[in-house]
C-alpha cells in the first residue's frame, strides 16, 4: 500500500476529534527530497510570478521593489538548483 505523500500540520479539534482542514499551502512533505523541494519551490515561484502578472494587467502597475525581490528569489532558487546538481548526484 502506498503511503500518503502529504500530511496536515493541524491540531485536532477537541470537539470533533478530526483534524482541522487547512489551505493547500499549509501542507508539508513527509519524505522531503531534493527533487520534491525543487518542484515545490519552482511551483511557488511560478505562482507568485503569475499573481504579479495578473496584478499588473488589472492595475497597470506593480511596485518595482516587489518585482525585483521576486526576480532575486527566482535567481537565487536557480543558483541553488545548479549548485545542488554539482555537489550531489542529479
Amino acid at each position: 500500500m502506498l503511503k500518503p505523500q502529504y500530511r496536515l500540520i493541524a491540531p485536532f479539534h477537541p470537539a470533533s476529534c478530526r483534524p482541522q482542514t487547512l489551505k493547500p499551502g499549509f501542507r508539508t512533505l513527509i519524505n522531503w527530497t531534493d527533487k520534491n523541494a525543487h518542484k515545490f519551490a519552482t511551483t511557488r515561484i511560478n505562482d507568485i510570478i503569475a499573481l504579479l502578472q495578473e496584478i499588473e494587467l488589472l492595475y497597470d502597475d506593480v511596485d518595482q521593489i516587489i518585482v525585483g525581490d521576486c526576480e532575486k528569489a527566482d535567481n537565487l532558487h536557480k543558483y541553488f538548483a545548479r549548485h545542488a546538481c554539482h555537489t550531489e548526484r542529479c
